[in-house]
């Protein structure tokens, strides 16, 4: 009964009433959900006053125990079982709670008598309590879901109060840079930068690991490394179980939406978890951890290799599909010559591995976390690229079907990125060991990546020796950006929209294309790539459109 009151409470507080919504709950004696509405709204406002408001996903003062992403927004008009509402309510509460976590440690203590003598004074907010607040007027939304009274006008106010995603081109831009005759200008310079770049996939790869120390290697030829993720002991994944969890949580979800747990993601992140072989001249091609270390400016360490590990979700001809993410960070992008504009502090490139229904790889895409290089590559012979239309700007694409030779449970990917300018040079299947208890004396010793992750960029911890505002950092600004790593590419490129291209930026905020519009996190953006040969394989019926 407390719950179904909690929940007609909830709507009073998010629908727009002539009386107050604050009265109008006080005087149905449940002031809880009022306070915590209002604590969270303060929480929100604080962050803002301080500027340390994170860009990943968006929020609104109406509902701010929820938090949205363009896949959120794609799918909510989508939303019609008690089962959907509950999977989507759970996703946009736990993207909130990410949000709120980096937010609370990146707060400065408030304004108050110990914040004059020390910068680390706590401010006035209690996460537990914030936490505990979110979760109770999450339940009261799940209660309120049920209500067949009032579930259809509180999903209308829903739909209506969710914040538009802002988009990361700015049209003031390209009206200033004249855009049309921009992009026919650069249409060609492109193609000519994709056929550079996919010349070095068309180049033989026999190339075997050099370990032979740098000075028996002629100078200036670089040496290959193979990096791993750390392999975690009891992850000892098969095929008939990761279908196992794709086929029970498809199941139970008209939406065909595949919200596995928390545990069961990380156990297939490291399962998947590419090879990444990189050429290697300098401590430029290192991946390493990032972090606050001993100047203001962030740095990567290259003395503790690391991988930087996230999933997501797309949508993909009437199917929801789950993707995993691997982040590598280097120390800087090299020059190619004396004044190089695309050269400068801090690169990174972000794979992301869509996997089908079934649990099984389908697509590999990949950019650098400027939103630069966009690659997609058809892992599944199931697919096929579709025609596009001409004149507009379209990832480098490639098709690394496995092997045929092999069986399909001993193959794993590989992925090799050159020297310098860190951009994918080759994409292959390659054997797996099957038992890991064996192991091949004649392998080279890989360097093992510490699994980190991607959400610790948005809180980094400060040494005590740096902190002047407080005691963590986001390596990103309010827009979502990194504004150490600047590069000159800006001063002719603006025409086309982005802001400052060049520079690497969060997720959430990767523009992919200059000609046209292509967000990285577009839920629908393969459509517009690939297709099913014969039509959707899937074996379940959805409610998607």
């Amino acid at each position: 009964m407390r719950s179904l009151i909690s929940a007609i409470l909830l709507f009073s507080l998010l629908a727009c009433a002539t009386q107050s919504p604050v009265e109008r709950l006080s005087d149905l004696g449940e002031p809880k959900l009022v306070s915590c509405h209002h604590l969270l709204s303060d929480f929100k406002r604080e962050v803002r006053r301080q500027k340390v408001q994170d860009a990943q996903v968006v929020t609104t003062d109406a509902i701010p125990f929820l938090a949205f992403d363009r896949f959120s927004q794609s799918v909510l008009l989508d939303v019609k079982t008690q089962k959907d509402k509950e999977q989507w309510l759970t996703y946009t509460a736990r993207l909130s709670k990410e949000q709120r976590h980096a937010e609370f440690r990146n707060l400065v203590a408030n304004h108050s008598f110990t914040n004059l003598f020390t910068a680390k004074a706590k401010h006035t907010f209690d996460l537990n309590q914030l936490d505990s607040c979110a979760d109770s007027l999450t339940q009261a939304a799940i209660n309120l879901s049920l209500r067949a009274s009032k579930k259809d006008e509180f999903w209308d106010h829903i739909r209506s109060s969710a914040p538009p995603i802002p988009s990361d081109y700015e049209p003031w831009l390209r009206i200033l840079g004249v855009y049309p005759v921009a992009a026919r200008f650069a249409h060609s310079s492109i193609l000519k930068e994709q056929a550079r770049i996919k010349a070095g996939f068309d180049t033989a790869y026999a190339r075997e690991t050099d370990h032979s120390p740098a000075s028996n290697r002629p100078p200036g030829e670089e040496k290959v490394i193979i990096y791993q993720l750390l392999d975690d002991n009891d992850n000892r994944l098969n095929h008939a179980t990761i279908q196992q969890w794709f086929a029970e949580a498809q199941t139970t979800s008209s939406l065909n939406w595949p919200q596995l747990s928390q545990q069961q993601i990380q156990r297939l992140t490291h399962y998947y978890a590419p090879d990444i072989r990189i050429d290697t001249l300098s401590d430029d091609d290192r991946p390493g951890t990032v972090g606050y270390f001993t100047t203001p400016q962030p740095e990567v360490a290259t003395n503790r290799p690391a991988v930087y590990l996230g999933h997501s979700y797309t949508r993909f001809h009437q199917q929801i599909l789950l993707q995993l993410h691997y982040s590598l960070w280097f120390p800087r992008r090299t020059p190619r010559r004396p004044v190089d504009p695309y050269a400068g502090p801090f690169d990174a490139i972000l794979l992301r591995l869509t996997l089908n229904q079934q649990g099984e790889p389908l697509v590999l895409d990949s950019i650098h976390h400027c939103g630069c290089y966009h690659m997609v590559f058809n892992l599944n012979d199931a697919l096929t690229f579709v025609e596009t239309q001409p004149g507009t700007e379209v990832p480098i694409r490639r098709s690394v079907l496995l092997s045929e030779t092999l069986p399909k449970v001993t193959q794993h990917l590989s992925v090799t990125l050159s020297h310098s300018e860190h951009m994918i040079k080759h994409v292959d299947w390659q054997y797996r060991q099957t038992n890991p208890d064996v192991e091949h004396l004649s392998a080279p010793a890989p360097v093992h990546l510490a699994p980190l992750a991607y959400h610790q960029l948005r809180n980094l911890p400060v040494p005590d020796s740096l902190i002047q505002t407080g005691s963590h950092k986001s390596l990103f600004d309010e827009n979502g950006w990194l504004l150490a790593s600047e590069r000159l590419e800006k001063s002719y490129l603006w025409p086309f929209g982005i802001p400052s291209p060049g520079m690497m930026r969060q997720w959430g905020h990767h523009a992919t294309a200059f000609i046209g519009m292509r967000h990285f996190d577009d839920a629908r953006m393969f459509e517009s790539l690939l297709s099913y040969r014969h039509g959707n394989p899937t074996a379940f019926q959805t409610g998607l459109r």
